[in-house]
């Protein structure tokens, strides 16, 4: 049987992924995103929830790397996986628990529900270093992670310079790497991509 070099590709990229290699979950991260986001804020039509989920979702499938190589359709997988993300979500808000139970995930690469490290603890440690962030230095990081402005509209905003927002970018990004090198020495590299933190300049 033949396969296309995307299908190749994403088995070689699966199997470096298993081995821990985060330049290789850096390419996957990057092919699925925009999809994965986008199919999320359909379920949930809340912009807010769908990168939590989406996030969550790629953490998830870094905690359960080892085994990644044995999933046979990654594609089917992984949007499974934010699909049980969106139930588990609807679930804590009492909707009845039998909608969970028929979109359980089939695939041999199960979540462990005790892992060492959870988005919560993950979420928790980045709002605790930006609330650390001196107010313009905050103001700034804000208006470019979470509205998504270019580095010019938001020199405009300010009244500053696009060096000096650059410059607060730089700082805000120092800070928050360094809290969660300081929470999550293994993973904080993986985190970076995983929340965006990567190409905010």
């Amino acid at each position: 049987m033949v396969h296309s070099s995307f299908e190749y590709d994403e088995k070689a990229l699966l199997v470096q992924v298993a081995a821990g290699n985060e330049s290789a979950f850096r390419s996957l991260f990057d092919a699925y995103r925009n999809r994965l986001y986008f199919f999320i804020f359909r379920l949930t039509l809340s912009k807010e929830v769908a990168e939590d989920v989406l996030q969550d979702t790629f953490l998830k499938i870094w905690l359960n790397r080892d085994n990644l190589d044995r999933v046979e359709h990654f594609n089917a997988y992984l949007f499974r996986v934010a699909q049980n993300g969106v139930l588990t979500g609807l679930r804590r808000k009492a909707v009845e628990a039998s909608i969970l139970q028929d979109n359980q995930d089939p695939s041999p690469l199960q979540i462990i529900p005790d892992q060492q490290l959870h988005y919560k603890q993950v979420k928790a440690t980045l709002q605790e270093a930006i609330e650390t962030l001196p107010p313009q230095q905050k103001k700034v990081f804000l208006l470019r992670r979470e509205e998504g402005r270019k580095i010019q509209e938001i020199a405009t905003l300010m009244n500053i310079s696009g060096l000096t927002v650059k410059k607060h970018l730089t700082a805000a990004q120092k800070t928050i790497r360094q809290a969660l090198e300081n929470s999550f020495p293994d993973d904080w590299a993986i985190l970076l991509i995983i929340l965006g933190l990567e190409k905010l300049l």
